[in-house]
């Protein structure tokens, strides 16, 4: 199998827009349930059917699937599930059978659920000791483990789940792995052998894996019917999605750079200054976001931005014109800051990096991305009556 010559005809195909929903689930989801907490929730916390649809298990099976599928399989998997079953149509707990074997064979749901519990700690801190005997020797099932590792630990386990696929690529990566865990962790640690996924990003590379080396539907299509996947452009993007992707991002971004403000001016002894910050986030012709304070008697400008990264060593973020032009003008260029706000593959916050635009100017690399178009009425009229002539 020539990898590298898959990976030339991927990377041609891959649309990368469906990345930022993986970050955001992923954030949403360790929000929702913090590592901390696993061992602390209850049943009603836990079962899918349960809570309105905000069940640790339906967050794990439905609410992060665009990270990794583990639909095709019932919802027995969880050990422990409120609903019916083709036979009986009654919604009520129900468990599978190898954690009650000694137990009623009803109304022992809150039983069954503190030996799930149990094991799920007990997977979570095999998983952060790369215990791949202890994991695998775990009762939970094979694709809940999985998908569970790659919510909590992206850097250390794949996101793919099913124990067959695994010991396929396990075989077709010539990866020396002895079980499901250990495939799921050295694949991806596979990764930085490869120069040609330098720079590829997780969701990235699994996908790959999923396209050019197993030849399956990946997370990344899972929404596409093959009837639209015959009749759409590979590079064909939904940009009202998209947009308002960025848009929450960017709000997301403020809130966070904001917050950073305040808690550095009062780090600074100018507590008092934080009342009197202006937010400018909805009339971009000032040219930044928050007009803030470097000391009592100087002005600070601040634009912020989300920076994505591109590659193994840059990021990369977008400054419009009106914004270059503000931040080099005689008034605002000495205390003119970008405030660079990094998300990490797990959604959440890295840190906010603060550089002064004139600095950052001096340092990176500024490409031109869009031209703005001046064309007189009667050139246009000209042009089209010579197409019509033509004609």
């Amino acid at each position: 199998m020539n990898l590298e010559k898959l990976a030339r005809q991927f990377e041609k195909e891959y649309q990368d827009d469906w990345e930022a929903d993986i970050a955001l689930q992923r954030r949403d989801f360790c929000q929702k349930f913090p590592l901390g907490l696993v061992g602390k929730m209850t049943l009603e916390q836990y079962a899918i059917g349960q809570n309105r649809g905000e069940s640790f298990c339906y967050w794990v099976e439905t609410g992060t699937r665009r990270i990794a599928k583990i639909v095709g399989s019932p919802a027995s998997k969880f050990g422990v599930y409120y609903g019916k079953t083709k036979s009986d149509s009654k919604q009520r707990y129900r468990y599978t059978k190898k954690y009650s074997k000694d137990l009623p064979p009803q109304d022992a749901q809150r039983l069954v659920f503190r030996r799930i519990r149990k094991h799920l700690v007990s997977l979570i801190d095999a998983g952060q000791r790369l215990d791949f005997t202890a994991i695998d020797q775990n009762p939970l099932s094979q694709m809940f483990k999985a998908k569970i590792l790659c919510l909590y630990f992206p850097k250390n386990y794949l996101s793919i789940c099913s124990g067959e696929l695994l010991k396929k690529l396990s075989s077709d990566l010539g990866l020396n792995a002895e079980s499901p865990s250990e495939a799921q962790h050295v694949a991806l640690i596979k990764k930085a052998d490869f120069p040609w996924a330098v720079g590829w990003s997780q969701p990235k590379f699994m996908d790959f894996l999923y396209d050019k080396v197993l030849k399956q539907a990946s997370p990344a299509s899972s929404f596409i019917s093959e009837a639209e996947k015959k009749h759409r452009s590979p590079k064909e993007t939904d940009f009202d999605k998209l947009m308002e992707l960025w848009k929450r991002i960017g709000a997301e971004s403020e809130q966070i750079a904001f917050s950073y403000e305040k808690k550095r001016l009062k780090r600074a002894g100018f507590g008092a200054l934080i009342a009197h910050i202006q937010d400018r986030t909805k009339h971009p012709g000032f040219g930044f976001d928050f007009e803030s304070f470097s000391d009592e008697e100087t002005p600070r400008f601040i634009e912020v931005k989300t920076a994505t990264k591109v590659s193994a060593r840059d990021h990369r973020f977008f400054v419009s014109r009106n914004e270059k032009c503000v931040s080099e003008s005689q008034e605002h260029k000495d205390e003119y800051y970008f405030y660079l706000v990094m998300h990490s593959a797990s959604g959440k916050t890295k840190k906010v990096h603060v550089v002064k635009a004139a600095d950052l100017y001096a340092r990176a690399s500024l490409q031109a991305e869009t031209f703005q178009v001046r064309v007189s009425v009667e050139l246009v009229k000209g042009g089209l009556n010579l197409l019509e002539a033509i004609e």
